[in-house]
């Protein structure tokens, strides 16, 4: 088996490509995320989009529709202080 020590990242809109020096801390990190998305997956609930500066680079933001999502969060938040009494 060869310890592959590097890798790298394409981001497809901006045709950048990004090293990645592959650490035994990544290596880890990489297991315990794949473990908690399996166990999401199995689940069948998906978490909401974050809504962040990763979502302008992503392939999937036509798809996940983080805007609206956000939009629709903070429509709910107005609604539901709409009718709350103004602090005196």
């Amino acid at each position: 088996m060869k310890l592959v020590s590097r890798g790298a990242i394409f981001h497809h809109s901006s045709k950048r490509r990004r090293e990645v020096q592959i650490t035994d801390a990544l290596r880890r990190q990489v297991e315990e995320t794949v473990t908690a998305i399996r166990a999401l997956l199995q689940s069948g609930k998906l978490l909401p989009p974050v809504n962040d500066r990763r979502c302008k680079e992503c392939s999937l933001k036509e798809i996940c529709q983080p805007d609206a999502i956000a939009a629709n969060d903070h429509i709910h938040e107005l609604r539901c202080s709409l009718f709350e009494p103004d602090e005196v």
